[in-house]
């Protein structure tokens, strides 16, 4: 395959430009803020459950607390309707009389009783508010920092990707100075080797393998005529010859 110098060169602008878009896509790929709000999703999922959990808990023990509250209303409703009716003289049998007073009597322990669970209730449901209050007070401490996290990222990537416009528009440029069938070896080759299709040599040695030429290869590299595409022995990626490439 035959090529100008100046068609070789410009196909090194290229290899250039398309290494910044790789190097640009990589970084886009790799911003610390990514594995971050990663890490960060992972430990908000635990969160949001024992969030969920917690609250779960504060309802249940509001809950009893109610049906706490309403069964002890009911026993001193009925406390009060039996006192009332003791204080009445309505009942004037002394049997009858005992048996309301040891009712009342018995209103009151239940009383006592109901009130002691109330109070312990009250403690379980204290307890669960302050573990709930500090779920949500976690859930949203790490939600504002996965924000923090994702506006930097979005402003990074922002930038990456206007850097990427500059150099797409740079490229189109540079494309129409490579022939087409060196465009071509050089877009199989991209696609083989990651990428990275074309280097230069300098010094005896390919810009993209880094490896140096043996003499005898190096030899044979420079004695071909400056309008030959040459590909490196080593790595078999297009090799551009400078003006010092044997030095």
């Amino acid at each position: 395959m035959k090529a100008e110098r100046s068609v070789q060169l410009a196909l090194l602008d290229v290899q250039a430009l398309d290494s910044e878009l790789l190097q640009l896509s990589h970084r886009a790929k790799t911003l610390p803020e990514i594995a971050h709000i990663a890490e960060l999703d992972e430990k908000l999922a635990t969160l949001n459950d024992n969030r969920v959990k917690a609250q779960t808990e504060l309802s249940d023990q509001e809950r009893a607390l109610k049906k706490s509250e309403e069964e002890v209303e009911l026993v001193r409703t009925r406390r009060v309707r039996d006192e009332e009716r003791l204080n009445s003289g309505a009942i004037t049998n002394p049997k009858d009389l005992t048996n309301l007073q040891n009712e009342i009597a018995a209103i009151d322990r239940r009383i006592g009783v109901l009130e002691d669970a109330e109070l312990e209730i009250m403690e379980m449901l204290e307890a669960a508010r302050a573990v709930a209050d500090e779920a949500v007070a976690l859930t949203s401490e790490a939600d504002a920092a996965k924000a923090e996290l994702v506006a930097a990222r979005d402003v990074q990537l922002a930038e990456i990707e206007a850097k990427r416009a500059d150099l797409l528009a740079d490229r189109e440029v540079a494309v129409p100075r490579v022939s087409e069938d060196v465009l071509a070896l050089y877009t199989k080759l991209a696609a083989q080797y990651g990428g990275l299709a074309a280097g230069v040599l300098e010094r005896g040695r390919c810009s993209a393998c880094r490896l140096e030429l043996n003499s005898s290869d190096l030899r044979e590299v420079l004695a071909k005529p400056a309008d030959d595409v040459v590909r490196c022995p080593e790595c078999n990626r297009i090799l551009v010859r400078t003006l010092d490439a044997g030095a």
